[in-house]
């Protein structure tokens, strides 16, 4: 996975010096008329488990990508940070509810922002598959770790 410098003043030095896999029209290509380092994606990341949501913020923060965390979904409608993402992680667990309820009770809120669900019960999903809405792109196990569930992320935070 790429990490993200995002230290002040980080700018068009450090972004010259390193190498970085352009996608063109992609928001992570150097801005060479400001002179700014590339932008990571921002994660969304909407989990109830506490330990998860530890590990998911470590890996984060390791590779520069920002992540905001809720484990409640009335914290999901009061924290403005899910306005400002780029892709959403989203537990299919949550409270009484599956993440398909979710992601459909809060398609205004998403806005059209693409949604990887996570479960550590991997059978859960077969049989519902295809009734997910269609903003939940991708499935990833958490059995998989907080790694590849950012990758995953990162890479529908991409246009195609």
């Amino acid at each position: 996975m790429k990490t993200y410098d995002t230290r002040a003043g980080a700018g068009a030095a450090a972004a010259a010096a390193r190498t970085w896999d352009y996608v063109p029209g992609h928001a992570e290509a150097l801005d060479a008329d400001a002179g700014r380092a590339p932008q990571p994606p921002r994660v969304f990341l909407l989990d109830d488990d506490p330990i998860f949501c530890k590990l998911m913020e470590k890996v984060a923060k390791k590779n520069g990508i920002p992540i905001t965390i809720c484990s409640r979904l009335e914290e999901f409608g009061s924290e403005e940070g899910h306005r400002e993402y780029d892709v959403a992680v989203i537990d299919y667990y949550l409270e009484d509810m599956k993440g398909p309820e979710i992601v459909e009770m809060l398609v205004q809120l998403l806005d059209e922002h693409p949604v990887v669900m996570v479960s550590r019960n991997e059978g859960c999903v077969d049989e519902e598959r295809g009734e997910w809405p269609e903003a939940i792109k991708k499935f990833v196990p958490k059995r998989q770790g907080p790694q590849a569930i950012l990758e995953a992320a990162i890479t529908l935070s991409r246009p195609s």
